[in-house]
This record gives C-alpha cells, sequence and structure tokens, in this order.
C-alpha cells in the first residue's frame, strides 16, 4: 500500500512564509521544507496498492489538465486538536469541485489498513509514526464532500506570525500527487501536474 495526497502546492511567497511561520513554533515536530514535508493544500487523499499508482497517476493528470490553481484566500487560523495550527483557505467553487473530482477518482483505488502499519509512507515520524492512519482510513466517509476543509498546516504551537496572514489572497501555485509521510505530510514528490 501507497498513502497520497492529490494537493494545491501554493506559490513560493506563501511556502515561504509557511516555512517561516513553522520555524517560530518552538516545540513544533513537523520542519516546513520546499522539498520535503511540503506545505500543502489537500485536494483528496487515499490508500492505495502501489500497482495502481500509474493508473491513478494518469486520472489525475487528465484532471489537472481541466484546472488551474486559481487565487488562495486565508480566512482564519486553522486548529486542529489542542496545539495543531495552520491556515484555513477559503473553499472556493472550482476548489471544491476539483475536490469531488479528484474523490470520484481516488475513492475507486482506496484501501483500509491496520491503524498500526505504517508501510504505507514515505517517511515515518520516530515521536508520531501512526500518525495519519486513522485519517486515512476513514477519509472518504468522514472528511470528504461536505467535511472538506482546505487548510494548510503549520506544526505544533502558536505564534502572532499567524494572524498577520488572514486576509491575505496568494495567486499561482500548481497541483501534485504526493507520496504521504506520517501525519500526513507530502513527503516524495510523485507527480508535479
Amino acid at each position: 500500500m501507497i498513502a497520497l495526497d492529490f494537493a494545491v502546492i501554493p506559490p513560493d511567497n506563501l511556502l515561504e512564509e509557511s516555512i517561516a511561520v513553522n520555524r517560530q513554533l518552538g516545540d513544533t515536530q513537523l520542519l516546513l521544507e520546499k522539498e520535503h514535508t511540503v506545505p500543502h493544500i489537500s485536494v483528496c487523499m487515499c490508500l492505495a496498492r502501489e500497482e495502481d499508482l500509474p493508473q491513478i497517476t494518469h486520472e489525475l493528470s487528465e484532471v489537472a489538465k481541466q484546472f488551474q490553481v486559481k487565487a488562495l484566500h486565508v480566512e482564519s487560523i486553522y486548529r486542529h486538536g489542542e496545539e495543531t495550527i495552520g491556515w484555513n483557505v477559503k473553499k472556493e467553487a472550482w476548489l471544491e469541485h476539483l475536490h469531488d473530482v479528484s474523490v470520484a477518482i481516488m475513492s475507486k483505488y482506496h484501501h483500509t489498513i491496520a491503524l498500526d502499519d505504517t508501510s504505507c509512507f514515505a517517511w515515518v515520524s520516530e515521536q508520531n509514526p501512526t500518525s495519519g492512519l486513522r485519517y486515512l482510513n476513514h477519509y472518504f466517509t468522514q472528511y470528504a464532500y461536505e467535511h472538506f476543509y482546505p487548510h494548510i498546516t503549520i506544526g505544533k504551537g502558536y505564534t502572532d506570525m499567524l494572524e498577520s496572514k488572514i486576509g491575505k489572497s496568494y495567486d499561482g501555485g500548481h497541483l501534485a500527487l504526493y507520496h504521504l509521510g506520517s501525519g500526513c505530510t507530502c513527503q516524495k514528490l510523485i507527480q508535479r501536474f
């Protein structure tokens, strides 16, 4: 099995700002970078058989030809649990439609795995090796469609720098398919679209 994320990769200025804010979080275990643990907006995730990867990549490349990443609007601070923070991105019509189309494709290939099986990840966190497995297993029943909330995870902790990005818009970015690591991090680029 392989853990996949079809994601919007923000434009360079938002990538750099995300990484800079991440570095201000003293206790975060998540260190964002441009090549690994890439800041992103998940459009759709799944756990698929590795032999299905070429077909999934082909189908998503056809989808990507129909969509252009438009402006990303930072709406508010994202919070998950007690410590994980980031930015909520406005769920624009184009982004919601992209999500719906990609869910229709990726759900066909989705499988569930044991909650202690980290072999699907490209990278495994020492602190939280199984982080993200429950989320992936239940993605299509609990986190897709009306439960789709686009966001960029920055890390754990808090900094005033988060507030300064609310209300800002960023143009550009691109779509990509990544092999996920623990914590639903975009670790290994499979295909840039």
